[in-house]
């Protein structure tokens, strides 16, 4: 069936607010007649999805023992262990593969806030494995934040680095459709089919994997009817927008190309589809591990880079059946973020602490991610997301207090699978819009975000989803505009299966692998987990693991003035440095933030332009310390009392972890200008 046919008018397959759990449904019930007769059905083939398509758990193929501690990194001593869990990884990978093993107990990294570095794999059958993610397992302590350039830089907000980046270095060189050009598309091939015919397959061996792209703004029109391009939307109405797929070849014969996997496009030799080169590094994983950050200031959305992606775990590019499993994340902004990947698993992630900015994307161009049993316990901004043309994408079993998230980029076939989580929300730049190509499918999605209306094509909106698919939603009510919505099955109760994507993997299989009940059995196991205490500024714990460093105070204070604290119109401050060096000894993340919080509360709330930070040596019963001085610009008519500002809480509470005072704001005496006192002592262990 061409998606053409879903309509505009929308199509309703079942009536709406059934009482109970349904019979097997109606849409269900006709994908199986029509997998059986070797038709095309309104609901994709999701099954293909995770490691090795489903068919099995990620598995350690090279089981070499590469221990950290042989290499420099030892737990629990507050010594960077960054360049020893490196030189474990390059010992493995100069060795063909195995296990970097992390014993259990605590490690620091980017302990230098002038030198945070990331750590790369890039060779196959690395598995970075700890001891358990657990406080009484193996713990990776990220101290300082990554810094993603100039506050007026747009793109800092991008996710660029991350601790751990397992990567292929053929994608990093260049766009992966100006790589080596294999064969081009001979003959129409229908989605859903596994064999294409190109115009030389010479170069074409079983085994070799390949990119299947194009960039046409055609191939995306013709999926996006009866709805049309909009001038804003500049990616595409530019002709700059690829489509893409990735594939392992199966077979060849003569000219005749078959794929292990099933094409997702409609392909049509005239759009210009083509075969190019895609070398991943294969078998990659990293699992049982807890990792801490050090984000417990409040965050917020799009503020700066330390809030949008300070603090961001692991990043995949250019990977095959590729995996994250039974972690832990604790005060995070960014926990897995995945490009140009074939097959990855992302599976019993648990996110502890405060909220942060992502939680697992896909981030471009993959094919058949899989990510299952996300326990999302600080209410992340975005829920599970899918961007930038990633295809046949599953999010299966999460729950999130933030929304399932399409970012924009046309990603196509997407399947939210048994998920809980609030408002559906779209993001992402207007020039990469629409969010969501046709096959977005929503599947017994319990609602936690009452009282909504979702029109899923209005103009001047987001949300802007081609004919999306909704079949038992349920939990809190909403209400659809019905015309925007491809098909609607049975509204207000969940139906069966209660797991397309199961349901449609023990169909191809011919039973549930195992690896689908240990999944289950294990999210009920990390339900328990034993996490350390951390700072968490929800529940004003006060204890969690600190780095005590020494270091220039007006250095550590400088650095606050080159955040951002709007995403447009930055708003610095100027820093007013002090004529005597001086030297303060703590926890310089904590103090960085308290700053942080206090410029907030004179920029936010107040004042935009004209501010500035000094500060000034001063002993307090005989406790050396230092004042640190924000002074505002010049006040318009509106003034708040700062005391009552939220950031201003944070600050305070942070103040008192530090061991200093911290004045209410007061009025100076031209009474124009707000300014806030900070005294810290100069050491504190």
């Amino acid at each position: 069936m061409n998606w053409m046919t879903l309509g505009a008018a929308g199509v309703l397959l079942a009536g709406f607010g059934l009482d109970a759990v349904s019979a097997e449904s109606k849409l269900f019930q006709e994908f199986k007649r029509d997998q059986a007769a070797n038709k095309v059905s309104v609901l994709p083939d999701f099954s293909y999805a995770g490691y090795r398509a489903g068919v099995r758990a990620p598995e350690i193929r090279r089981t070499a023992v590469f221990n950290v501690t042989d290499y420099g990194a030892e737990p629990d001593d507050d010594i960077d262990d960054l360049p020893g869990i490196q030189k474990a990884v390059d010992a493995a990978e100069a060795a063909g593969g195995g296990v970097v093993f992390l014993p259990r107990g605590r490690y620091v990294v980017n302990t230098d806030r002038k030198a945070v570095k990331e750590i790369n794999v890039t060779s196959s059958d690395i598995v970075i494995k700890g001891e358990g993610a657990s406080a009484d397992g193996t713990v990776i302590h990220q101290v300082h934040a990554f810094r993603n350039g100039d506050m007026n830089d747009p793109t800092r907000m991008h996710l660029k680095k991350s601790l751990f980046n397992l990567r292929s270095k053929i994608a990093d060189r260049r766009h992966f459709l100006k790589q080596p050009r294999l064969a081009g598309l001979a003959s129409p091939a229908p989605r859903g089919g596994f064999e294409i015919t190109v115009d030389d397959a010479s170069k074409l061996r079983a085994g070799d994997f390949v990119a299947l792209g194009v960039i046409n703004k055609a191939v995306i029109e013709e999926l996006m009817k009866p709805y049309q391009l909009e001038p804003e939307w500049k990616t595409t109405t530019e002709n700059r927008a690829p489509s893409a797929e990735l594939h392992r070849i199966a077979a060849v014969s003569g000219n005749r190309v078959t794929f292990e996997e099933p094409l997702r496009y409609d392909l049509n030799p005239e759009m210009g589809w083509a075969l190019y080169e895609f070398k991943p590094i294969e078998n990659v994983g990293i699992e049982d591990i807890l990792f801490v950050g050090n984000s417990y200031a409040p965050y917020y959305h799009h503020r700066s880079d330390r809030d949008d992606v300070g603090w961001a775990f692991v990043k995949m590019k250019g990977t095959d059946s590729s995996w994250v499993r039974r972690c832990v994340f604790v005060d995070a902004n960014q926990v897995v973020q995945v490009s140009l990947s074939r097959y990855p698993t992302l599976m019993n992630l648990v996110t502890v602490g405060n909220s942060g900015h992502h939680i697992p994307r896909s981030t471009y161009f993959n094919y058949g991610l899989l990510g299952g049993f996300f326990d999302d316990r600080a209410g992340y901004t975005h829920g599970p997301s899918v961007s930038w043309g990633s295809v046949g994408t599953v999010f299966w079993r999460c729950d999130s207090e933030g929304a399932p998230d399409s970012h924009a980029g046309r990603p196509y076939l997407s399947l939210y699978d048994c998920n809980s989580g609030g408002r559906i929300s779209s993001s992402g730049g207007l020039r990469d819009y629409p969010q969501h190509l046709p096959g977005l499918v929503l599947w017994n999605f319990r609602n936690t975000a009452p009282g909504i209306h979702y029109d899923f094509w209005k103009r001047g909106k987001n949300n802007r989803f081609v004919n999306p698919v909704i079949v038992g939603f349920h939990g809190e009510k909403a209400t659809f505009e019905p015309g925007h919505v491809g098909v609607m099955e049975s509204q207000g109760s969940p139906v069966e299966p209660e797991s397309l994507y199961e349901a449609q993997l023990a169909l191809r299989l011919g039973r549930l692998p195992e690896w689908v009940d240990e999944a289950r059995a294990t999210a009920k196991a990390m339900k328990t987990v034993k996490i350390p205490e951390h700072f968490d500024f929800k529940t004003r714990s006060t204890r969690g693991y600190q780095y005590v460093e020494t270091g220039d105070l007006d250095e550590l204070i400088a650095e606050q003035c080159e955040l951002s604290l709007f995403m447009y119109g930055t708003v610095p401050f100027k820093f007013v440095p002090n004529r005597e060096k001086l030297a303060f000894t703590g926890d310089h993340v904590m103090l960085a933030h308290t700053v942080y919080m206090l410029m907030n509360v004179l920029a936010r709330e107040n004042t935009k332009s004209g501010n500035s930070i000094s500060a000034r040596a001063e002993a307090r019963g005989g406790v050396p310390g230092a004042e640190i001085i924000l002074t505002s610009g010049p006040l318009g008519k509106k003034r708040v009392k700062l005391d009552s500002a939220p950031w201003f809480a944070a600050a305070q509470w942070m103040t008192g972890i530090l061991g200093g005072e911290l004045k209410t704001a007061e009025v100076r005496d031209d009474g124009r200008r707000l300014e806030i006192r900070l005294w810290v002592p100069l050491s504190r262990r």
